[in-house]
């Protein structure tokens, strides 16, 4: 258009304007299916991609329809603070320039409840099985603690396939600085777990250091061996070695749990260290809390840290009782109740705290007796049962008891001629010596109440032979059958543990375990009389056998290296270490003849009230030519011929039975308590059930020799005063 309004017409140009295209958002933390525990601190984090010609404004983060946090910058991340129990669905939202939007995923998440676990509640006083008199005020006294929780790894798993969780050390990278955990000798990984619903199916579960798929462990094995920790905790131990060539000089992650349709389970990781050198490698636990995972990754289990926390609890007070008696409360620490006019007898006691208003926990039950006021000139012995006797006697014995030394003999290795020949000698039997059937009458001691008792020995038993074999069965001519033990038992021999096929030297923790508890397992399975054993012989004097046979329930261990102040035996006059009772035994054979007479040097040393019990032992007992570290019958015979008047007059020689609650633990408690030449002998009969307990007050006018012998098994409570005798 000019000046005179005049017009004038270009060409026509056609365009089009497209409308832009929404952002792509993704949720990448959580995953799916994660779970937390309350009150949680959940991180979400999301990627968010523009369209050509589009730029993101920010990025909204939401749980259902509720926003709950924005970024406007990359990378984009809410940190979802004390979120409180519940089932929550999650998701982003971008938004870009033109206030266009795209949805992620959504990630549905669970927050459970933080349990509250109780406090614990002990009474410190009085200890078990202590002794008060009627009249007595007895002060009782509680301590109560809040229970700490230790930091773990949450692993919840409800995915198919093969997903894993890898566990960094280094808490910003998965993948370096590379660790050496056996740079101090640690040959051993040590693993602290809780499987939370019970359900685990550890035989398909894996543990592949830095994902080496090498060697396959069946994890079943290590978690029933697993070692109890408390609440539900398990420690469980896995040698290096079982992962087969793997060098765990350098590596920066472990992968565990890896599971390969394992299905679901829930389980806790509290620690992962190595351990069995100078000093233990902790790659996750309270000394390293901060790892690295691989969450985020499609493959991925999910993870949550939860870190170590103490109980929010109120005490309001502590209430004490006697079985179901209530006798008083304290409602300020420390925690006590003075119990005054106690009744004579047997009472449990037992504190129960109340809590947070309404709940309680009860402690574990405290057993005292509470005895009649002492006569005169009397001594006073108690003895503690668990139920209520149905028959019971009490016998004073003659004054009789006059023994000096103890001896014990074990033949090893379960040899046939320990019953053909050395149970019949001593038991009484024919023996076929050289084609002559020769009868020999019981071989038999004085029991220091006018009685011959015939004198037992005992068998240190192996099961299997190195190659697994049951060697007692059919018609062995070298080995005895599992019938003829069951005949020297029945006579009153006894049986010790010798491991389950004689293993020793360089086995792994879980070889001695095995050899020590297998052995028990089949002579209990393979005997007529069930036979239990609780004393163990070490094979071939592996002293590594020590710690195992006392963990798995052994009470006595017996070795062929020589003990400390051992040079006339086992001194039962001085203190017994009833929790480490460790023997010498000295090996009787004919290439070692010095040993048959060390008997002699025995006896002669058990004088001015020490007294001693001595432990032989020799494998073989043939009819033959020697054979090492075996004893010829001929010479064993003539040796206890040349000591009949010394073993006639031998103290109690009931084989190694003195250790299973009959000598040693009553020795080592009733010590000779004062300088008479005699001693007085209770006999308790007729028992039915455990003795737990056997006491003595002694006034310190009375001077006595005492000795309790246990015969059979009784119950409940019952004092009886022994009046002194001239």
């Amino acid at each position: 258009i000019n000046n005179n309004l005049q017009e004038g017409t270009s060409n026509t140009a056609t365009i089009t304007v497209n409308p832009t295209t929404p952002p792509t958002a993704s949720l990448t933390s959580p995953s799916n299916n994660s779970t937390f525990i309350a009150p949680a601190n959940i991180n979400l984090t999301a990627t968010a991609t523009p369209s050509s010609g589009t730029t993101i404004q920010r990025v909204d983060f939401y749980n259902g329809t509720t926003k709950i946090g924005e970024d406007l910058t990359t990378p984009y991340e809410f940190n979802w603070a004390n979120v409180a129990a519940g089932s929550y669905n999650l998701k982003a939202i971008a938004i870009n320039n033109n206030l266009q939007e795209g949805t992620s995923n959504t990630a549905t998440i669970t927050v459970n409840q933080n349990q509250i676990i109780p406090p614990s509640v002990v009474i410190t006083q009085p200890t078990a099985n202590a002794s008060f008199f009627v009249g007595d005020a007895i002060p009782i006294t509680a301590q109560v603690t809040s229970t700490t929780t230790a930091a773990y790894l949450d692993v919840d798993n409800t995915q198919t396939g093969w997903v894993k969780l890898k566990i960094g050390y280094n808490a910003s990278s998965l993948w370096s600085p590379m660790q050496n955990p056996i740079a101090s000798g640690n040959n051993t990984l040590e693993i602290t777990l809780k499987d939370f619903d019970n359900n685990a199916n550890w035989s398909l579960i894996r543990l592949y250091p830095q994902g080496n798929t090498t060697t396959i462990l069946n994890l079943a094995t290590y978690w029933a061996a697993g070692q109890s920790m408390g609440n539900g905790w398990k420690k469980i131990t896995i040698p290096l070695s079982a992962f087969a060539n793997f060098n765990f000089s350098s590596i920066s992650y472990i992968e565990f749990p890896s599971s390969n349709n394992a299905g679901n389970f829930h389980l806790g990781i509290r620690e992962i260290k190595f351990t069995g050198g100078t000093n233990p490698f902790v790659w996750f636990g309270d000394t390293n809390p901060n790892i690295s995972t691989n969450a985020g990754e499609s493959s991925a289990i999910p993870a949550t840290f939860v870190p170590a926390a103490t109980n929010n609890i109120s005490i309001n007070r502590v209430d004490f009782y006697d079985d179901n008696t209530f006798l008083g409360s304290d409602t300020s620490a420390p925690y006590s109740y003075t119990w005054t006019n106690a009744p004579q007898g047997n009472h449990t006691l037992t504190a129960v705290t109340v809590y947070n208003g309404t709940l309680t926990v009860t402690s574990s039950p405290i057993n005292i007796s509470v005895l009649p006021v002492p006569i005169s000139n009397t001594v006073t012995i108690t003895a503690t049962f668990t139920t209520t006797p149905t028959t019971w006697s009490v016998q004073k014995a003659r004054l009789r008891y006059n023994k000096d030394f103890a001896y014990s003999l074990t033949l090893d290795d379960g040899l046939k001629d320990a019953y053909t020949t050395a149970f019949k000698l001593l038991n009484g039997g024919t023996i076929n010596e050289n084609g002559t059937n020769v009868y020999y009458p019981p071989l038999k001691y004085t029991d220091g109440c006018g009685n011959d008792k015939v004198f037992t020995a005992a068998s240190a038993w192996n099961s299997v032979n190195v190659l697994g074999e049951d060697n007692h069965t059919g018609n062995s001519a070298n080995n005895m059958l599992w019938s003829e033990l069951d005949e020297m038992y029945a006579a009153g021999w006894d049986v010790l543990n010798h491991s389950w096929s004689h293993g020793a030297y360089n086995l792994t923790p879980e070889q001695y375990n095995y050899q020590v508890t297998e052995n028990v397992n089949w002579v209990r399975n393979n005997t007529a009389n069930a036979i239990e054993m609780t004393q163990f012989v070490v094979p071939s004097g592996d002293s590594n056998y020590y710690p195992y046979a006392f963990n798995n329930g052994m009470k006595a261990v017996y070795s062929q290296f020589w003990q400390n102040n051992y040079q006339y035996g086992f001194n039962v006059s001085g203190a017994v270490d009833m929790n480490n009772l460790l023997m010498t035994r000295e090996l009787i054979s004919d290439e070692y003849m010095v040993a048959i007479n060390r008997i002699t040097d025995v006896a002669n040393n058990s004088i001015n009230g020490t007294k001693y019990w001595w432990a032989d032992f020799t494998h073989g007992c043939s009819l033959t030519s020697p054979v090492t570290s075996n004893i010829q019958f001929s010479t064993f015979k003539s040796a206890l011929a040349g000591h009949k008047e010394l073993i006639k007059n031998l103290d109690l020689s009931f084989s190694h039975e003195p250790v299973d609650e009959q000598f040693a633990k009553i020795v080592a408690t009733l010590n000779d308590r004062g300088d008479s030449k005699h001693a007085s002998l209770l006999i308790i009969d007729n028992m039915e059930t455990d003795l737990t307990e056997l006491d003595r007050q002694l006034p310190d006018f009375a001077k006595w020799n005492m000795l309790a012998i246990v015969q059979k098994k009784i119950e409940t409570f019952a004092e009886f005063p022994l009046t002194k005798l001239s």
